[in-house]
């Protein structure tokens, strides 16, 4: 594998551990510590924030995954996009029926199931489609 790859890898792995544990802390922070943190970020949509809460600590483990370069990470990339897909649609359903929420959190969603969505097609790319190739050298012909 090539170092640049190598980096690559590294460096996406550091972006998705911070990422969710920033995620821990922010959503943590909103469910658990309420008067403080619920009046600065306004209309909150309690499901929105519990997903975040509870999938922070997946993109922990995809990301340590990652940086070992464990299939798992593939699937769980593709599990993060799934899902956040889910609670964008309750989010979007809450939205239309007349909830309240903060325009941010629209943006933050999509934030995050593009960047997943990427982490997902990188890590399948260069764990799952590398270790067939290794395996069938026949299929590359």
């Amino acid at each position: 594998m090539s170092s640049k790859l190598n980096r690559s890898i590294q460096i996406i792995a550091i972006v998705a551990v911070v990422f969710g544990l920033m995620t821990i802390v922010s959503g943590g922070s909103v469910l658990f510590f309420t008067n403080t943190f619920q009046k600065q970020v306004g209309n909150f949509v309690p499901i929105v924030v519990w997903f975040n809460f509870f999938i922070g600590f997946a993109y922990v483990i995809v990301g340590c995954s990652l940086w070992s370069r464990k299939s798992v990470a593939v699937w769980g990339s593709f599990f993060i996009v799934c899902t956040s897909l889910f609670i964008f649609v309750v989010l979007v359903a809450h939205i239309l029926q007349g909830g309240l929420y903060e325009v941010r959190t629209v943006f933050a969603m999509i934030f995050r199931i593009v960047m997943w969505t990427l982490i997902a097609l990188f890590s399948y790319r260069h764990i799952i489609h590398k270790q067939d190739q290794f395996e069938n050298p026949k299929s590359l012909n």
